[in-house]
């Protein structure tokens, strides 16, 4: 049985290696899809005129692999195109991820004018779907409403456990390093974390981290400048550097507006790590407030009050490092979930044949 990999509308192996993904994606999932299946073909986006004109042309393109595929794997909803073609013209069964809400993403990003594509992406790719894989319990009950005959599947987002891990360290109120890793976008609300951590009695005290990119970049680091908030940039970090710098933190923040299942806040939960998280339906299903994690509302003065509680309370810090690796190693643990989706892929391709 073989296996065919679509990328998300412009993804590549180089674009992944961009964002630090690359090894990820090939020790996690290539690595497992090879022990599963006789061939794997990978799909990726090169250089071309442009993406968008080559997603409609990569079937008839690599028609030559295409038409050994038993089964296609689409990692996002905006990879589903090339997937629909196989699907009418060669009917190749395939199963795509819908990893969060991409007309929400479009608005907050002021890409409006994608939202009637996204749309008809959406009920296209999953209506000729034969099952979509889901990230979260609001998504899924979404899709559910929306697409009542359809099979959705709930695989939430998961880590290595085994190389995200604490590593003992001692907590130094002179020093205290405060971590965010993600896009620098305007969902993110990384200006509020800002300006929370200049309203900090702390504030003295804390470097915040800042890893990824982003068209807010320059306006974050002028505001950090402006409220003299000591703050590093870190374009890029490799997967497997990304332990060490969870590791390094004290205090891990995402107070986005809006997430999907972001991997980065199971990841500092796996490494133990107090964390402070926006109240957010996505968040709400991995944090349990002053369990494991804190939620906070996205105001700079409310999220400046939940940093200084856990800078000030050493048990609370404790209990939830305790509990939060508890969670990861439960219920987050990223063999576990692609095994299950190895196994719906061969479900898939059998029923097919059917």
């Amino acid at each position: 049985m073989n296996l065919g990999v679509l990328f998300p509308l412009g993804g590549s192996l180089k674009e992944l290696e961009k964002h630090g993904q690359k090894k990820r994606f090939i020790n996690y999932y290539l690595a497992a899809y090879q022990k599963n299946f006789q061939k794997i073909f990978v799909f990726s986006y090169p250089k071309f005129p442009h993406r968008y004109l080559y997603t409609f042309f990569l079937p008839f393109l690599n028609f030559k692999r295409i038409i050994q595929c038993d089964v296609l794997r689409v990692m996002q909803l905006t990879g589903v195109i090339p997937a629909i073609i196989c699907k009418v013209l060669l009917k190749k069964p395939y199963v795509v991820t819908y990893g969060y809400d991409y007309e929400k993403f479009a608005r907050i990003e002021g890409k409006k004018i994608f939202i009637p594509l996204l749309k008809i992406l959406e009920k296209t790719g999953i209506s000729f779907s034969d099952t979509v894989i889901v990230t979260s319990e609001v998504i899924k009950n979404k899709l559910q409403k929306k697409y009542p005959t359809k099979q959705i599947l709930l695989l939430p987002n998961s880590v290595d456990t085994r190389a995200f891990k604490p590593k003992p360290k001692t907590f130094n109120q002179k020093k205290i390093n405060i971590l965010f890793v993600g896009r620098l976008e305007k969902q993110k609300n990384l200006s509020n974390l800002i300006l929370a951590i200049s309203l900090s009695q702390f504030k003295k005290q804390i470097i915040l981290s800042l890893i990824g990119r982003g068209t807010q970049a320059k306006k974050l680091k002028r505001l950090a400048r402006d409220k003299d908030v000591k703050t590093k940039f870190i374009t890029r970090v490799s997967y497997q550097k990304m332990p060490q710098e969870f590791q390094k933190a004290d205090i891990f923040t995402l107070v986005s507006t809006l997430e999907g299942q972001p991997k980065v806040l199971i990841e500092a939960l796996s490494c133990g790590l107090p964390t402070i998280a926006s109240n957010i339906s996505s968040h709400q299903e991995i944090i349990k407030n002053k369990k494991n994690g804190i939620l906070t509302e996205a105001s700079p003065q409310t999220i400046a009050s939940k940093i200084d509680c856990l800078v000030k309370d050493e048990n609370l810090r404790k209990k939830l490092s305790q509990n939060a690796r508890k969670t990861a190693f439960q219920k987050f643990n990223i063999k576990k979930t692609i095994l299950k989706e190895i196994k719906l892929l061969k479900n898939e391709q059998s029923l097919f044949l059917g």
